[in-house]
């Protein structure tokens, strides 16, 4: 008995919730148009072009960010790779001597 009670309730949820669209008295079919009114005030025009153009400037702009960034990003990394260099020559190769790789 237990199991019939389940379905049972699934099947009356079922017609419950579909009784509204029976109650507004309108049939609905497939591919029916649906009455609507359209507003005749449209926005303003968007340009495309113009967007374009506005596109294109903010693009350099941007790339122009980028390229300072990547410049100061690596400045500190080449001035700590210059004086580990000096560094090294300095420790390895005293004043006077010279590289013997050279």
């Amino acid at each position: 008995m237990k199991k019939y009670v389940l379905p049972f309730l699934l099947v009356v949820l079922s017609f419950c919730l579909s009784a509204p669209a029976h109650a507004q008295a309108q049939v609905v079919q497939c591919g029916a148009p649906i009455d609507s009114e359209l507003g005749t005030e449209t926005a303003d025009y968007c340009n495309i072009y113009d967007r374009q153009f506005a596109y294109e400037k903010k693009r350099k702009h941007f790339r122009e960010l980028i390229d300072q960034r990547r410049e100061n990003y690596e400045a500190p990394r080449k001035r700590a790779v210059e004086a580990y260099g000096r560094n090294v020559e300095g420790r390895h190769y005293p004043k006077g001597e010279e590289d013997p790789g050279e």
